[in-house]
């Protein structure tokens, strides 16, 4: 390839040759930011994955990084630069949670644009709105402000939430997500004539589990858009990685559990200070957040989900007895939830939680629902259900049938709010005494998981301040099932095993038994023997 005089005429031949043979991304941040550290790993994942955005080979990207690690530099400044050098009839949206930050991204991704010689339309060049004279236009919004008329093939949504106060407000967060489905992604225009949807990336640190990251991915479960995730948290994770949708393409990690994200920016060492500094003065929820891209509820949690041992399912022992509870709801159309949870009790006086089951749906479906469970549960399980509200006639109608009636158990409604009656099963959690049966092993990975049903009731139990507007039905769940082993196998947690037949001991217990028992029968009742 021949000399050029300057970096504008090499990218222009690039831009007139074949699409092969176009300046990729990494040779543009080479020319304009000569200081970012292409050297550091994940720089360069964050460059290869943005880069299949531009090329059209990634629809929506996810990036969840600490801060100070160039996620923002490289996604909401230098790629809008290099997209619209690349291609200067595009349009692109850049988006923040207000119009001062979202601008600021948009006037340093025209500054990037000018120096590698772009040309730019005289009456465009704010921070604002800026575009070329082939018709390409890069302009900045924030959450809640308008975008009247502009169009965008790609949109780019950075820190959509402000801060962690942000993120604990209800209201602001819902108003992002209202915005973003309604506003925002209404101005996406067909990214070609055989792709007629817009591409997206949103780069943030996760606040917050129902942030606008946490809405867009659970939106693609009834949408089916797939989402790339670039996840990589400060110090790498474990078996305690965040488990995502199925419609979403995890990148995978190529660190160690534990091994630090950029020795040079932060490495272990000041990495484990940091998270000693924060624990240590009760603020972990801000090292889940902001350094593990893993976000959990702050002061005010009532139920801390470190108390439950989460086991392999091959493990869960033979129990004394099963169980299985109910808290029915009728609504079907939506709103409250029907749940049902399995456990069981161990000699060693702990309950394990075996499953949890919970559908929106009608009475006749609910009463369906607890017949068809009976059949798969194990065999002898004892029903329990509250006997009031909506539980009251599914307990009438299971008592006069005969497949549940010697199982069924109705529950007496107590007085006091959902944490006054949870007592009991939140003192056992807490001292380690409930287990959850929900690991396994991927068959094709060998990766080790935990259940979708376990990973909605720890959320539940993460998110739960018992207050009115709380889902709470699985918790109810957990204490109808305490209140069952309690009211009706209490006693098997005092339980011994039965002595051996011939030792002293078994005797002894032969000898008290039918001395009962001859007492018994001098009243009149039927004499107890041993067999």
């Amino acid at each position: 390839m021949a000399v050029r005089e300057s970096w504008a005429e090499f990218l222009n031949d690039a831009l007139r040759g074949e699409e092969s043979d176009r300046v990729s991304l990494r040779e543009f941040i080479a020319e304009v930011a000569p200081q970012y550290p292409l050297h550091y790993r994940h720089c360069g994942e964050l460059v290869e994955h943005v880069q299949a955005v531009c090329d059209g080979q990634i629809k929506r990207l996810l990036i969840e990084m600490p801060p100070g690690h160039y996620k923002s530099f490289t996604a909401s400044q230098l790629c809008p630069a290099y997209f619209m050098y690349r291609e200067p009839w595009r349009k692109i949206g850049i988006g923040s949670f207000g119009q001062r930050p979202a601008s600021r991204f948009n006037l340093n991704a025209l500054n990037f644009y000018r120096m590698a010689g772009g040309d730019l339309r005289k009456e465009q060049q704010s921070r604002e709105l800026w575009g070329t004279p082939q018709g390409g236009e890069c302009w900045a919004a924030g959450i809640g402000g308008p975008v009247t008329s502009f169009r965008a093939h790609l949109l780019i949504m950075d820190d959509p939430v402000k801060d962690q106060e942000a993120a604990k407000s209800e209201h602001q967060l819902e108003e992002a997500r209202e915005w973003y489905s309604g506003v925002w992604r209404s101005r996406r225009t067909p990214w070609s004539e055989t792709d007629l949807d817009a591409s997206e990336i949103m780069i943030l640190t996760r606040w917050s589990e129902e942030d606008l990251a946490g809405f867009a991915l659970q939106r693609s479960e009834w949408t089916g858009e797939e989402w790339t995730v670039l996840a990589m948290p400060a110090l790498a994770w474990g078996e305690d990685r965040p488990e995502f949708p199925k419609t979403v393409h995890f990148v995978p990690d190529w660190r160690k559990e534990g091994e630090a994200l950029c020795d040079g920016i932060m490495d272990r060492e000041f990495l484990l200070a940091e998270k000693g500094g924060l624990t240590n003065t009760g603020q972990t929820w801000l090292w889940n957040a902001q350094y593990q891209q893993h976000p959990q509820a702050e002061e005010g949690r009532l139920i801390d989900p470190d108390w439950f041992s989460l086991e392999f399912e091959e493990d869960a022992p033979d129990f004394l007895q099963n169980f299985r509870c109910w808290d029915p709801a009728f609504t079907e159309a939506g709103g409250d939830w029907t749940a049902g949870g399995l456990a069981g009790i161990h000699p060693d006086k702990s309950m394990w939680l075996l499953d949890m089951k919970r559908a929106q749906i009608e009475a006749p479906d609910v009463r369906e629902w607890v017949l068809q469970t009976q059949k798969e549960d194990p065999r002898n399980t004892l029903i329990g259900i509250e006997k009031a509200h909506s539980g009251l006639g599914i307990f009438q109608d299971l008592v006069r049938n005969e497949d549940t009636h010697p199982f069924i158990h109705g529950i007496p409604p107590t007085g006091g709010d959902l944490l006054a009656r949870g007592a009991g099963w939140l003192a056992w959690a807490k001292a380690g005494r409930i287990k959850i049966a929900c690991k396994y092993r991927d068959p094709d990975t060998g990766e080790v998981k935990v259940r979708e049903w376990a990973q909605a009731f720890i959320k539940e139990c993460r998110k739960w301040r018992a207050l009115p507007t709380d889902t709470d039905d699985q918790i109810a769940v957990m204490w109808l099932l305490f209140e069952l082993v309690m009211r009706t196998r209490g006693a098997l947690m005092e339980q011994k095993k039965p002595p051996k037949r011939g030792t002293p001991e078994y005797y002894e217990d032969l000898r008290r038994i039918n001395s009962r028992g001859s007492g018994q029968a001098k009243k009149g009742r039927s004499r107890r023997s041993v067999r």
